[in-house]
């Protein structure tokens, strides 16, 4: 075969095919999300809007059926609804207790208590946040400053701090009754890319992919787009916080830019789709990855690092923004 290969052959070559289908699953995996979860304080965007759709404005004479009811002490804690389970927070003689139900039947699926002053004052008194879940975490935070990650399937403490004697924070006249706010994720990004990774070794003996020395710096083009997404995210998580219509925004546009993306289709040569690609700052990033994985010619080298630097430079600047705004957005949500 001869070295000099063009970009339709490449495409059509099952490394460079198994290329495309990884980085696709890729996609579609990061953008899957359950619309219809409440797993936190206001609901997924913290505006709340639900998502859903197969619900009515009319209701019969006798109002709604009642499917369970259950009791939880005193409190302001509302509700998080994830998939089949529903966590709220409750207080009883001086003790808070944070509950896991199943959201079908009302049946208590676990409970996590801890020691916490009632302290009325103008209301019944008890907890006032309401937790926070991501992933398999459930994060709950006491009236005194108690912050807890509980695991979400059994309730277990994974790690727990108090913010006023572990941070010095102040305990507000009316302790603390804001609800946790979940931000980042990226360890779990990398486990599951590493997860990925793994699960490579088995396809390339199947198809008899040949294992070369550039494979070792298919990761460098991972990490390199991670850190483009990331830079965008940091960028933008203040406006999403303080405008949702921002958040709804960049997953349309999100959504368009990967179809200009070569992503499943051959990079175009000429035309307006060409001009695209090439000014798609993802382009060289995942061209340069793909030639990496499959023992190409590299043909974006000065792309990649040049836009591989930029990212660099905008993600430090952004975090810069994002510690200065973020607890000013935080206290107006609060608020």
């Amino acid at each position: 075969m001869s070295s000099c290969i063009t970009s339709k052959k490449l495409f059509l070559n099952p490394s460079a095919f198994l290329f495309h289908g990884i980085a696709f699953f890729l996609i579609l995996n990061a953008a899957a999300a359950r619309a219809d979860d409440w797993p936190q304080w206001r609901g997924l965007r913290r505006d709340g809007v639900s998502a859903e759709t197969t619900w009515t404005s009319t209701w019969p004479a006798e109002g709604a059926k009642v499917l369970w009811r259950a009791h939880f002490g005193e409190g302001c804690s509302s509700f998080a609804v994830v998939g089949n389970r529903v966590f709220t927070m409750g207080n009883e003689k001086d003790v808070a207790s944070v509950f896991c139900l199943d959201a079908r039947t009302g049946e208590p699926v676990w409970k996590y208590a801890f020691p916490s002053a009632l302290e009325p004052k103008m209301f019944e008194g008890g907890q006032c946040s309401t937790p926070a879940v991501d992933g398999d975490k459930v994060y709950v935070l006491g009236r005194q400053g108690q912050l807890f990650c509980l695991d979400k399937a059994t309730g277990a403490v994974v790690w727990s701090k108090d913010l006023p004697r572990d941070f010095g924070a102040k305990v507000a006249s009316w302790g603390y009754a804001g609800s946790p706010l979940v931000l980042g994720g990226m360890a779990d990004v990398l486990f599951n890319f590493l997860i990925r990774m793994v699960l490579l070794v088995p396809l390339f003996m199947l198809y008899k992919l040949p294992i070369t020395a550039s494979l070792l710096l298919m990761p460098l083009g991972i990490i390199a787009l991670l850190l483009l997404g990331l830079m965008f995210g940091l960028l933008l998580t203040p406006l999403g916080i303080l405008y949702t219509d921002v958040g709804r925004g960049v997953g349309l546009i999100a959504g368009f830019w990967m179809l200009l993306t070569p992503v499943v289709y051959p990079p175009p040569h000429s035309g307006l789709g060409a001009l695209l690609a090439k000014l798609n700052p993802v382009s060289p990033v995942l061209q340069t990855a793909r030639e990496w994985l499959t023992a190409q010619p590299v043909t974006h080298l000065t792309g990649f690092l040049l836009v591989t630097g930029v990212s660099v430079l905008a993600l430090l600047a952004g975090w810069v923004i994002y510690r200065l705004t973020m607890p000013i957005l935080v206290e107006r949500m609060g608020g």
